[in-house]
């Protein structure tokens, strides 16, 4: 999905959410497998089970006109 014009601070605060098990939203500049470039908002959200532990992710992507 990313290419010449995604923002590297948006990957690196998506990449530091993950390491540190926290929510984030970031809008970044994304590409289809035909280059074509588009919008993208990305959400992530941790989810823990019954003991708190972070077990899985939930992550939403949303095109921003």
């Amino acid at each position: 999905f990313q290419g010449p014009d995604t923002d590297p601070d948006a990957v690196a605060t998506l990449r530091e959410a993950i390491d540190i098990w926290a929510e984030t939203t970031v809008e970044l500049w994304n590409y289809r497998a035909d280059g074509e470039r588009f919008r993208n908002r990305v959400s992530l959200v941790p989810c823990s089970d019954d003991t708190g532990t972070v077990s899985n992710w939930v992550g939403i992507q949303e095109r921003v006109e």
